[in-house]
């Protein structure tokens, strides 16, 4: 008989397994694009009615008269098709004939060490996306049918941007006029947004510039100061060493850039889409993530090919960047 790791691959299974494991933390993820705003969507496109919307109070009508439209925010953007997150990893004939010498117990484990591999991946690449989001525009590499690298694009619209008083490293700046500045980046979010609830990021040179400013301080400032992140205000900045590789480029890119900080309202729009997979054996079914296996011929083996379909949707009004350093 044919070996097959079919009867471990059953998304029921592969669900129960992959929830035993250990949960993978990425910062912008977990901090932008939680569990709450992960949506399994049943089509291949992503719709203009699934971007993020903006919902104002409206005004009463008379009683007897037609009902108020809600007014469309003029977005350009009429749909998404998000590309495939395919990563393999083959099982060569040799390591099949000792694997099917294990019990299902040893099987199992087997398979889980492999498919822990490719949910890695795939986790890492829906960070990258995630970081590329809060620009209000992905350009992320994809591999085309030739086997060369190119840009893969969507653009939400500009995120909103802000003029600080005064750079935060520079002599005689007060912690008022940071507070200030934090204060305007809010009060543009919340006027094109339903944001009620704020966090920062920024960088570790941004960190240590509100750091000096506190320790040098004569009396005590509305600013705490916590090992990996500042509250001013009520609102968290974390510092963050999130970045992606950029194959185009051959380097890293940080999730913020060093001189620089974002403001974004988590409670507003943000959505992550985990799109209809396209795979026949899956049913085309919208899941966060997947495994199937194929059949090699030479050399004999097994592919394990992870699946899914990751979109982030920002929204760019909820996001507004300054620059804080000289």
């Amino acid at each position: 008989m044919k070996y097959s790791f079919a009867k471990f691959l059953n998304p029921k299974v592969l669900v129960r397994e992959l929830n035993k494991m250990p949960p993978l933390h990425t910062q912008i993820m977990d901090l932008i694009y939680p569990e709450s705003v992960q949506v399994n969507h049943p089509f291949s496109t992503i719709g203009y009615e699934d971007l993020p919307q903006a919902i104002k109070n409206i005004p009463l009508v008379s009683r007897g008269s037609s009902s108020y439209a809600l007014p469309l925010d003029g977005n350009k953007l009429r749909f998404i098709e998000p590309q495939n997150l395919t990563p393999s990893h083959f099982v060569s004939a040799a390591k099949l004939n000792d694997v099917r010498n294990l019990d299902v117990v040893g099987q199992q484990q087997f398979l889980n060490n492999k498919a822990d591999l490719l949910r890695q991946a795939t986790r890492a690449s829906k960070e990258a996306m995630s970081i590329q989001s809060l620009d209000g525009k992905i350009t992320y590499d994809l591999r085309n049918a030739n086997g060369a690298i190119e840009k893969y694009t969507v653009d939400f619209g500009n995120i909103q941007t802000e003029t600080v008083s005064a750079k935060w490293d520079a002599n005689g700046t007060k912690a008022s006029g940071v507070i200030k500045d934090i204060g305007k980046m809010i009060s543009k979010i919340k006027a094109k947004s339903n944001a009620t609830k704020f966090i920062g990021l920024m960088g570790w040179d941004v960190f240590a510039a509100i750091t000096d400013l506190v320790n040098n301080a004569s009396s005590k400032l509305p600013i705490e100061v916590k090992e990996d992140s500042v509250v001013i205000g009520g609102v968290t900045l974390y510092v963050t060493s999130a970045s992606y590789y950029d194959y185009t480029s051959k380097q890293n890119v940080p999730a913020v850039a060093a001189k620089k900080i974002k403001i974004i309202g988590v409670d507003a729009g943000f959505r992550f889409y985990n799109c209809a997979l396209d795979s026949v054996e899956e049913g085309f079914t919208a899941l966060p993530f997947a495994i199937r296996e194929v059949r090699k011929d030479d050399p004999e083996g097994i592919n394990l090919i992870g699946q899914s379909r990751p979109m982030p949707i920002p929204d760019v009004n909820a996001i507004c960047e300054a620059t804080v350093l000289q």
